[in-house]
């Protein structure tokens, strides 16, 4: 088997893990977010509206900044519940090829390719 050829059949894989995380992610498309997701949400909207990372107000220093600026554009565009649901998902994805990348570099494909299935599959991940 070539090099390209193994390239193709991992890149399915992946490909097919993305499709199955959508699958699990579906189900939880009608119910609130809540707790952290929620957080993020109005950390995301005041960081863009007012250029200030805080919670009603006060300084926030509990989680990064990242996630909930990233997250803004699908919230402005599809509205706090899904548009945090959504921007949970597309993160999913890249943690998912993440974690190809990395460890195909830095290990081995096959390596990446299982931990990439496994992480798909983890309770914890999904949820």
């Amino acid at each position: 088997m070539t090099f390209m050829e193994r390239s193709r059949i991992d890149w399915v894989v992946i490909w097919g893990c993305c499709i199955a995380l959508l699958l699990l992610w579906l189900p939880g498309v009608g119910y609130p977010i809540v707790s952290d997701t929620a957080v993020y949400a109005l950390l995301g909207e005041h960081l863009w509206q007012h250029g200030t990372y805080t919670f009603f107000g006060e300084p926030y220093a509990k989680h990064l900044p990242l996630h909930a600026f990233l997250s803004y554009p699908f919230v402005w565009l599809f509205g706090y519940g899904l548009g945090m649901k959504l921007s949970s998902l597309v993160a999913g994805w890249g943690v998912l090829v993440a974690t190809y990348l990395l460890l195909a570099k830095t290990l081995s494909r096959q390596v990446a390719l299982l931990s990439v299935v496994l992480l798909t599959a983890h309770h914890g991940f999904v949820l």
